[in-house]
């Protein structure tokens, strides 16, 4: 963050704040009312496709997760989802990191099918190594068939690994099952990735509407080009929460339209998505989870 702010004319930054779009600015704090819970309801299904889930408990666990990736890098947060569905006695932790593996898996092909879309659709983008893409593409291919496919490995590990060794295999096993029984409903597949691909194009609409705030004119479709390669620059295990490598990655891909300090007051915006439902996982932690130990 050093590096950011260091870019940053005080006075100027300042005035960008002072200058921000207050019309775009309200929309997109009232759009935190609507989002999540489409995120909420997206997963609880996954989960009572076999195990019985309360839409209150499923914002509880999802709440408490977010708090979680603000203190933890790469959004592991979000595995705490499985912990907390065993903790609650909702499911087996196989099925329920199934789960969240498979929500993980859904995001991944959405935002990739946005950028490609989006790609497609923008004449003045930033050049990306085709060949990069497509390696990138194959990669995420090869993954996919595999992850769907590891259930075969299951008479090899009860073949090869003795029974002492029962409570890792069932585990993985358990897990391995779990995309067995997705891959059979093809209609599930389907309603899901629609579903989570609306989801992602709500959650870029909102960061265009961040990006507006802070005055820098750009397009929806500009915002679903260069968004998806920062949502997955910002996972990587460098910094908290995506900051610093969100406003660095900004700062190159809108140097040519806007200022420092308008890219930088847009990146603070945007890091509001992960800061508003961050605090209130923190607060459920505080309120309902911690007086549980004590």
């Amino acid at each position: 963050m050093g590096i950011v702010f260091s870019k940053l004319n005080i006075n100027a930054f300042i005035d960008s704040i002072n200058s921000v779009n207050k019309k775009f600015l309200i929309l997109s704090i009232i759009y935190f009312f609507i989002y999540p819970w489409f995120g909420i309801e997206r997963w609880r299904r996954l989960v009572v496709k076999k195990y019985p889930l309360k839409y209150n408990i499923a914002s509880k666990i999802y709440f408490l997760g977010e708090g979680i990736n603000l203190i933890l890098p790469s959004k592991i947060g979000d595995l705490s989802k499985s912990y907390f569905l065993k903790k609650y006695r909702i499911c087996p932790t196989p099925y329920a990191n199934g789960t969240v593996i498979y929500e993980k898996f859904l995001d991944l092909v959405s935002i990739l099918s946005i950028f490609f879309l989006s790609w497609m659709l923008n004449e003045q983008v930033l050049q990306v190594s085709f060949r990069l893409i497509i390696l990138f593409v194959l990669v995420f291919l090869i993954g996919t068939i595999v992850v769907f496919n590891l259930h075969v490995l299951e008479n090899k590990f009860s073949n090869f690994i003795p029974n002492k060794y029962d409570f890792i295999t069932k585990p993985l096993i358990g897990f391995f099952n779990y995309f067995k029984m997705v891959k059979t409903d093809y209609l599930s597949i389907i309603f899901f990735l629609g579903f989570s691909l609306f989801f992602w194009l709500g959650h870029f609409f909102q960061v265009f509407l961040f990006i507006r705030a802070a005055n820098i004119d750009i397009g929806f479709f500009q915002v679903t080009y260069f968004m998806p390669i920062i949502i997955i620059l910002s996972l990587l295990p460098f910094t908290v929460a995506g900051f610093g490598t969100r406003e660095l990655s900004l700062l190159f891909f809108l140097s040519e339209v806007s200022t420092n300090e308008n890219i930088i007051l847009s990146s603070l915006l945007i890091s509001l998505r992960y800061l508003i439902p961050g605090v209130v996982g923190l607060f459920i932690y505080l309120l309902f989870e911690k007086n549980k130990k004590q």
